[in-house]
C-alpha cells in the first residue's frame, strides 16, 4: 500500500527547504578576500565573490566596524553559511552571509585577542589564536550569532610562559587546533588540541618529536584532519645552532590515525641538493593535506638559487621524498621560489607560489607567479607556462579548485596602463591548461574608491 502524507507536513517540508539557503556544487559561491588602500590611504577589507564558476565577479559592500585599518585574511563556510575573519588593530571582527555572498553582517569579538585561523564543519564554525598569552578558540553552531569559549582549552593546557594556536582543521566528528607553547625553560614545543563530543570537551593528547633528530625549539603550523586522519605540519631548530644563535630550521611533520588522540612523528629526508649553509637556510612548510594514502606537503627554504619545497608521500606521511621534476624543471630565470597553497582533486593537484627574478639578492626583484601540476597524485609534475596580462606579477597565495575551475588570489597588485594597480586574479575553466584574468579584463567592478590592494584567502 502507498504510503500518504499529511497534507500539513507537506506544506511545512516544502517551506523548511525553500527557506533554508544551500550552497549546491551547480551555484558554488566563491570568496576570496584581502584588503586594499582607498584613494584616501585608508586601509580597508576586499572581497570578491562569485556563484558563476569564476566567469563573473562582484565585490559587496560590507558593513563594519568604524576603525581605520582593517583586512580580511580568512574565510570558511559550511552548506548553511560563510564566515569572513578581518582585524582591527589588537581586535578582530567578522562577516557573515546566509545567502550566497549577497548580504552581510558584521560584528566584533572580544578585544586583544590575534586571530590565526577560522574553520566549519557541517554543524558550526570556529576561530582560534591568542589573547594574553593564552590560546585563543572560540565556538559558533548558529550561524555566526552565539560565541562561546570551551573551558578545557584553558583549564587543561600544559604548564607553559605563553600559548598560541595557529591553525584549525574539522572533520565530521571531531576538529583539531595546531600550534606551540613556551616552557619554563623558554622552549617552545609543539601543541594539539583534540574536540570530542560535538566540540564540547576538549584535550591536549601527548606529543613527542623524536629525539633522536636533535629537536630543540619549534611548532606546529598547519593541521588537516578527514574521516579519523590528522596530519600537522611546521619547523623546529637544531639544538646545537640554536644555542650557537643560528637556528636552522628544519620540517617537522606529526600524524595521527586514531582522532588526534595519539600521535607519531615520521622521518623527513635531506634535501637531494646542497643548501647555502652561510645563509643559515631555514625550511618553512605552509601547508600539508592527506588524501587516503596520498600526501602532499609545500612551502620555500631561505637559500638562494633553491627550487620551492614539495614534498609528497605515498604511504598516509610515513615516508616522504622530494619529485625529481619539481626540482629539475624549476624556471632557470628565479632566483629563489617557493609554495604557498595547493588544491587537490582524486588524482590532480595544482601547487602555487611565486619566484623572484634578478637582481636579488643584491636588490629585491620582482616577484613572478608559479605553478605546478601533477595529474596523477604526485607521480609526475610539470610547471605551467603562464601568459600574464601586461606588468603583472606578485605571489600566488591561494588557490581553490573545484570541479574543472581554479581560482587563485595573488598577493601584491601590478600597475595596470591607466595607472590603477589592480590585484591579480587566475580563473582556469580546465585545471590549469588556459587562464583568464578577470580583473584585469573588468577593473570596474572593483571598489570605487579602490586605488591598489591583495588577496590574501580564498574558500
Amino acid at each position: 500500500m502507498q504510503k500518504k502524507y499529511p497534507i500539513k507536513s507537506i506544506i511545512l517540508t516544502l517551506i523548511y527547504l525553500l527557506s533554508t539557503p544551500t550552497f549546491s556544487s551547480d551555484n558554488h559561491l566563491t570568496l576570496v578576500i584581502g584588503e586594499y588602500k582607498n584613494t584616501a590611504g585608508m586601509t580597508l577589507p576586499l572581497m570578491a565573490t562569485s556563484n558563476t564558476q569564476g566567469e563573473s565577479w562582484s565585490f559587496p559592500k560590507i558593513p563594519l566596524p568604524d576603525v581605520y585599518k582593517d583586512r580580511f585574511f580568512k574565510v570558511a563556510c559550511n552548506a548553511e553559511h560563510c564566515i569572513a575573519v578581518g582585524e582591527k588593530y589588537l581586535d578582530f571582527f567578522f562577516s557573515t552571509t546566509l545567502n550566497q555572498g549577497k548580504s552581510w553582517i558584521s560584528d566584533s569579538f572580544e578585544k586583544n585577542a590575534t586571530v590565526a585561523d577560522v574553520q566549519c564543519n557541517s554543524r558550526m564554525c570556529l576561530v582560534v589564536g591568542q589573547s594574553n598569552l593564552l590560546p585563543f578558540l572560540i565556538i559558533d553552531n548558529n550561524k555566526g550569532s552565539a560565541w562561546t569559549h570551551p573551558k578545557d582549552i584553558i583549564e587543561k593546557i600544559p604548564p607553559n610562559k605563553a600559548v598560541i594556536f595557529n591553525s584549525a582543521s574539522c572533520a565530521e566528528e571531531f576538529c583539531g587546533v595546531a600550534g606551540g607553547y613556551i616552557t619554563a625553560e623558554n622552549r617552545t614545543k609543539p601543541l594539539i588540541a583534540v574536540s570530542s563530543n560535538q566540540e564540547t570537551t576538549w584535550s591536549y593528547p601527548d606529543i613527542n618529536p623524536p629525539e633522536h633528530s636533535g629537536y630543540s625549539i619549534g611548532q606546529l603550523q598547519t593541521i588537516h584532519c578527514k574521516d579519523e586522519t590528522c596530519i600537522a605540519s611546521g619547523q623546529y631548530h637544531l639544538a646545537s645552532q640554536h644555542i650557537q644563535g643560528k637556528p636552522n630550521a628544519l620540517p617537522l611533520i606529526a600524524i595521527s590515525v586514531t582522532k588526534g588522540n595519539t600521535w607519531t612523528f615520521p622521518n623527513i629526508p635531506n634535501t637531494p641538493f646542497p643548501l647555502d649553509h652561510e645563509l643559515r637556510p631555514e625550511y618553512y612548510l605552509r601547508k600539508v593535506n592527506c588524501e587516503g594514502s596520498f600526501c602532499l606537503a609545500v612551502g620555500t627554504y631561505s637559500g638562494i638559487w633553491t627550487p620551492p619545497l614539495l614534498m609528497i608521500s605515498h604511504d598516509k606521511g610515513n615516508s616522504w621524498s622530494y619529485p625529481e621534476e619539481i626540482i629539475k624543471k624549476a624556471p632557470t630565470d628565479l632566483r629563489m621560489e617557493g609554495f604557498h597553497d595547493f588544491s587537490c582533486q582524486e588524482n590532480f593537484c595544482m601547487v602555487v607560489g611565486w619566484g623572484e627574478v634578478a637582481p636579488f639578492p643584491i636588490t629585491p626583484g620582482q616577484k613572478k607567479p608559479l605553478i605546478a601540476i601533477t595529474r596523477d597524485k604526485g607521480t609526475t609534475w610539470s610547471y605551467v607556462t603562464l601568459n600574464l596580462p601586461k606588468n603583472a606579477n606578485g605571489i600566488f597565495e591561494k588557490i581553490s579548485c573545484k570541479g574543472d575551475t581554479c581560482v587563485i588570489g595573488a598577493r601584491e597588485s601590478y600597475l595596470k596602463e591607466n595607472g590603477k594597480e589592480i590585484p591579480l586574479l587566475a580563473v582556469s575553466h580546465d585545471r590549469g591548461l588556459t587562464w583568464t584574468y578577470p580583473l584585469d579584463m573588468n577593473p570596474s567592478v572593483l571598489p570605487i574608491d579602490f586605488s591598489k590592494g591583495e588577496f590574501n584567502g580564498i574558500n
